[in-house]
């Protein structure tokens, strides 16, 4: 019988990049011969591909032969994290791997680039448990982070969404789409509205639409689009909204998995109010300067005024948008594989021989 392999991950939020990660990885997986489970995936999405689908964190590391913390930022700083329930699932998972003895690989694993402040208690806690057993990142500065932490056993490729589009066999698109993926929270929606307007009028009139992306399906109506006539991209299935970016020329974005992956099929990306693991990933590109932060002009009360000079902050941002070159993106792409062959490589190091697979391996 084939092992039984276990993922886990930040499932639970219906999040693109998280969701998109643990269905590469699964399939990478169910290509080898494996028999994957996924614990907090969508059950409709863990039906669609082929996973069994787990909501009891005992249940799920029971039925396993070895669990894999299937990407994310686990590695941020303690006080950048929205905390919240996912720190109890950690320790709860961690204890549970303890008392059934199961092993833990970390595959593309990132923080935000930044040494100051601590871990989680609950991360440190997984990561020195004797059950994880070695790990991958996504940034060259998790290496010393977690030396920092005693864990050695740390190999690096760039971010395992890089290969995304590849590893799907996403076809070339025509680049004809301005997308938007920002959260519509109240005066945002009179920003939005100037942006696109202009954007259609001047700085991307090579664009035939603007779409926005709505790529938290779980997240109430944050990201709807402002406006009836604007043309809206669900994510109801990470690789279909995958394939949809790759008709984006431009993608403003203020999350980092959308824009690395539209930027991985050609867009150009500009990052708005980044968090700091996207300055991080951008910096590491050469693309530093991709990333705007409008702020409040000071002295000036009304709502309207203020995010006009949003606005115009953000236009002036949006001329000094960057990409690398297309092979220096394919690299990038074929690099990043280096996480999957990592953890088929350790899986057998563990005894875990994968069995007869049905799906054909690419």
């Amino acid at each position: 019988m084939p092992a039984r392999v276990g993922i886990w991950g930040f499932y639970f939020a219906r999040n693109y990049g998280d969701d998109l990660m643990c269905l590469q990885i699964g399939t990478h997986l169910q290509r080898q011969g494996y028999d994957v489970s996924a614990f907090e995936l969508h059950p409709d999405l863990a039906a669609k591909y082929g996973f069994r689908s787990y909501e009891k964190i005992d249940h799920f590391v029971a039925d396993q032969d070895a669990i894999v913390f299937g990407g994310g930022n686990l590695l941020a700083r303690r006080d950048a994290w929205p905390v919240g329930p996912f720190a109890a699932r950690i320790s709860r998972m961690t204890a549970a791997c303890e008392n059934h003895h199961k092993p833990i690989i970390g595959i593309s694993l990132g923080g935000d680039g930044q040494f100051e402040g601590e871990l989680l208690p609950e991360v440190t806690e997984l990561i020195q448990s004797r059950q994880f057993i070695t790990t991958t990142v996504r940034l060259r500065t998790d290496i010393p982070l977690l030396a920092s932490h005693g864990i050695t056993d740390v190999a690096y490729y760039p971010d395992i969404l890089y290969g995304a589009p590849r590893f799907f066999a996403i076809p070339a698109h025509t680049k004809d789409v301005l997308g938007f993926h920002l959260p519509i929270l109240g005066a945002t929606v009179r920003m939005t509205h100037f942006l696109q307007a202009f954007c259609r009028w001047k700085l991307f009139s090579n664009c035939r639409s603007i779409v926005y992306i709505n790529a938290f399906p779980g997240v109430g109506g944050d990201y709807i689009p402002p406006s009836p006539d604007t043309e809206s991209w669900p994510c109801d299935d990470p690789v279909l909204l995958l394939a949809k970016l790759g008709r984006c020329q431009y993608i403003v974005s203020h999350k980092l998995h959308v824009g690395l992956t539209a930027m991985a099929q050609g867009a150009y990306f500009l990052s708005v109010q980044a968090h700091p693991k996207v300055r991080a990933h951008l910096a590491e590109l050469g693309l530093a300067r991709n990333v705007i932060c409008p702020r409040r002009v000071p002295g000036v009360k009304s709502r309207r005024v203020q995010e006009f000079f949003k606005a115009a902050q953000f236009l002036v941002g949006c001329r000094r948008i960057a990409l690398r070159k297309r092979t220096q993106f394919d690299a990038l792409a074929l690099e990043s594989q280096g996480h999957l062959r990592f953890l088929s490589d350790r899986l057998r190091h563990l005894g875990c021989p994968p069995g007869k697979s049905s799906l054909p391996i690419k």
